[in-house]
């Protein structure tokens, strides 16, 4: 299982950190990272292999 995530920065100035918010979850490491490809900015955007037992969440957002 592989996951599509996207950096996001919390926080302002010497507080702030980088967390990484997860969009979608797929068997195939290829096909995301030809979504990844296709977002505005894919430096933003990882893929991450992850475990297939996590639940995914029901407020996860639309990715681009």
């Amino acid at each position: 299982m592989y996951w599509l995530e996207k950096r996001m920065v919390q926080g302002l100035g010497h507080s702030s950190r980088t967390v990484w918010k997860r969009y979608v979850a797929c068997g195939s490491r290829e096909l995301l990272e030809r979504v990844r490809m296709g977002q505005k900015r894919p430096g933003q955007w990882r893929v991450v292999l992850g475990n297939a037992c996590t639940v995914l969440s029901p407020s996860m957002e639309k990715a681009g």
